[in-house]
């Protein structure tokens, strides 16, 4: 995890910039390891890092991507903090789609 801004501050940023280029699981071969998920959401301030999500929860990916191929612009990238401490993310791509999950942690992870 990127230790030099914490989710508080990251979910503060401008988001509305960002351009979707996927998703990746990143230990779906290891039951014993918490699910993490990179959200490849590429922003102009931080060009070659992903956001890497722990614990993921409520994963939901509703896109249509019609003739498209590659990435697509976000609309907006919302993050909220959860009673329960855990953070809602939702990544706004109208109007092909949504991504929705609840993690318990994230930051940024250089591309690798």
């Amino acid at each position: 995890m990127n230790e030099t801004l914490s989710p508080q501050q990251l979910a503060e940023l401008s988001w509305g910039d960002a351009w979707f280029l996927g998703f990746r699981w990143l230990n779906d071969d290891s039951s014993d390891a918490a699910p993490s998920l990179l959200l490849h959401l590429a922003l102009p301030r931080f060009p070659t890092l992903n956001l890497h999500c722990e614990w993921i929860s409520r994963f939901v990916v509703d896109l249509d991507y019609a003739n498209l191929s590659g990435g697509m612009p976000a609309w907006d990238v919302t993050f909220t903090k959860r009673e329960s401490e855990n953070w809602g993310i939702e990544v706004d791509l109208r109007p092909r789609g949504l991504i929705s999950l609840d993690c318990g942690n994230f930051g940024l992870v250089p591309v690798a």
